[in-house]
């Protein structure tokens, strides 16, 4: 498994370089959001996880593992209101 170093704040507020273990999540479900805007428009986003990586010797307040994430974001419109 790859490893790499990730800039990570901890809850006390202390900066360290955290090292986490490359993880290769296997895809669900990436579903777009649509939203119409006040003039009719319609657009589409969705969000694209490209790198995930769990911190090897960090833990949450509450015992559990630390993830860090890398999302590309992607929109496109799929409806303009006719211009008359």
């Amino acid at each position: 498994m790859r490893k790499i170093k990730i800039p990570y704040r901890r809850p006390d507020g202390s900066q360290v370089d955290a090292v986490g273990t490359c993880v290769t999540p296997k895809k669900i479900h990436e579903p777009w959001s649509e939203y119409e805007l006040e003039d009719g428009t319609i657009i589409r986003i969705k969000q694209t996880l490209m790198d995930l990586a769990c911190l090897d010797e960090e833990k949450t307040p509450n015992g559990e593992p630390v993830y860090m994430f890398q999302f590309q974001q992607a929109m496109t419109i799929i409806s303009k209101p006719s211009e008359n």
